[in-house]
């Protein structure tokens, strides 16, 4: 069975608003680009794998 991910706008708006604190308020756009891929990677895991994420 193929599993996908909804993400919520709430969800993108929260998102977008996090990095942006991180890239223009610490000034770290390195943690940013962090951040956001491991994201990106744990939502990939969850649709490959969503029994591991009870």
């Amino acid at each position: 069975m193929a599993y996908r991910l909804e993400l919520t706008e709430t969800f993108e708006k929260d998102l977008d608003s996090i990095l942006d604190y991180m890239t223009n308020n610490l000034f770290n756009s390195t943690a940013a680009a962090t951040f956001y891929k491991n994201v990106k990677s744990t939502f990939s895991q969850v649709v490959s794998f969503p029994e591991m994420f009870p």
